[in-house]
């Protein structure tokens, strides 16, 4: 009788982080590569309001990448990789922050810049979008650590201990943070809310779409 056909491999994208980091500790290259296309975007979006330009958020993702793949020895499995991966790329960022002075803030490609609600009708309706994308409103009114804590927490996810080992603060420091955070925002985005607006501003910040 002939032996029963191995299971095939699945494919990688549909992998879970944590099974594609012990595929990389048993020296699987591609699973490292399928963690690069995955986290690279998320490190360079989170990365925007701590750098100079587009082209300092891609080399800090870029090191903290190879940094992660050279020290994944040292990586605890208790904790989740994207946690640890984003503290590392966050103190790659200061310490690169240190070196130089800083400029203007970088305006991400995703979040589109305030319009007139006075406006045409083409404007009116890029201001309709933006309601849909408060991270824009966000981007513009916090600043860059309150902008990250709240990134971090509903862009990504991330539970506040989590949040505050990538950024290197207390837990009670964070929810601070996101408290002042949400309050800050709140005169802002009522401005830009109306009952065809979906979801309260709160919310709809707290589940804004990276």
């Amino acid at each position: 009788m002939p032996p029963p056909a191995a299971e095939p491999e699945p494919r990688l994208d549909t992998v879970s982080e944590d099974a594609l980091v012990d595929r990389v500790r048993s020296g699987c290259e591609a699973s490292f590569a399928e963690l690069d296309r995955r986290m690279r975007p998320r490190l360079i979006a989170a990365l925007h309001r701590r750098t100079r330009s587009r082209a300092d958020c891609e080399d800090i993702a870029q090191q903290a990448l190879l940094q992660a793949y050279r020290q994944l020895h040292r990586y605890d499995a208790a904790r989740r990789f994207s946690t640890w991966l984003f503290t590392i790329a966050f103190r790659l960022a200061v310490d690169a922050h240190r070196r130089r002075r800083p400029e203007a803030s970088l305006h991400h490609p995703a979040l589109p810049a305030p319009v007139d609600p006075a406006a045409g009708p083409a404007q009116q309706a890029m201001a309709r979008e933006l309601r849909r994308n408060l991270w824009a409103v966000a981007d513009r009114v916090l600043s860059d650590v309150q902008f990250s804590a709240l990134w971090l927490r509903y862009g990504e996810g991330l539970e506040p201990g989590e949040v505050a080992s990538v950024l290197n603060r207390s837990a009670v420091s964070v929810r601070v943070l996101l408290h002042r955070a949400k309050r800050k925002l709140r005169p802002h985005v009522a401005g830009y809310h109306d009952d065809a607006a979906g979801p309260a501003p709160e919310t709809e910040v707290c589940h804004a779409s990276t």
